[in-house]
């Protein structure tokens, strides 16, 4: 997951990465909206995908107010090099 930030980061450096993604079959399967018998299902991160998963609304609110703190901050902090 940290690899698929990492790309992104970059313009279609996503593309690649999605390519390989699907032809070793980790993109298979259905999003997981409901706990299955996958380890990776009984961890806090799998809670906290699927109960967002299956709440688009405060997803989406979550992301708006996470984007509007970071372009605060940002703007607060001014110009890089500092203000002249």
């Amino acid at each position: 997951m940290v690899l698929a930030v990492i790309t992104a980061i970059v313009p279609y450096a996503t593309v690649p990465f999605d390519i390989r993604l699907d032809r070793t079959g980790r993109l298979d399967g259905d999003w997981r909206r409901v706990a299955t018998d996958d380890p990776r299902d009984h961890t806090w991160v799998g809670a906290l995908l699927r109960w967002l998963l299956n709440r688009p609304a405060v997803l989406i609110s979550s992301f708006v107010v996470a984007v509007a703190a970071i372009m605060a901050v940002l703007l607060t902090l001014g110009p890089p090099g500092g203000r002249s």
